[in-house]
């Protein structure tokens, strides 16, 4: 048998889920289709905070219309992109909504500093064993 469930805390839900057992402590049973019901409403929220996202990082929407129950979840979504936008060269820090300007440049500064996609500590160490086979080659030859 399959048991529903979902789990709130300070009246905002937190989790649903599915198990073969009853629910436990501090799981509220719920009906199959309450789980549908509160899964296809996850489903449409996490779109909706997609499309706000895109819509931020496109320049499409400020931040301050999108919608409150919405923008939090949207900024956070649109931080990596607007991220990568500045990696490339594409904008600046400034261009990057003030409300989430903190959390895109902690992207950034975490980002590696080469065009590689490595770490800079395994880019440097690659660099420089580039480095010692080269001299070692050049020091066999004379």
């Amino acid at each position: 048998m399959i048991y529903y469930y979902k789990i709130e805390e300070e009246g905002k839900l937190k989790m649903i889920g599915t198990q073969s057992f009853p629910a436990v402590e501090g799981q509220t049973s719920i009906t199959e289709e309450e789980y549908n019901q509160l899964m296809n409403e996850i489903k449409a929220h996490a779109e909706a905070v997609r499309s706000y996202a895109e819509q931020l990082v496109s320049g499409s929407i400020e931040y301050s219309a999108i919608p409150e129950d919405y923008r939090e979840e949207a900024g956070i979504s649109a931080a990596p992109q607007f991220a990568d936008k500045i990696i490339a060269g594409d904008i600046t820090i400034d261009d990057v909504p003030s409300e989430i300007k903190d959390r895109v440049q902690e992207i950034v500064d975490s980002r590696p500093k080469n065009p590689y996609g490595i770490s800079d500590e395994l880019c440097e160490t690659i660099k420089q064993d580039t480095v010692n086979e080269i001299v070692s080659e050049v020091n066999k030859n004379e």
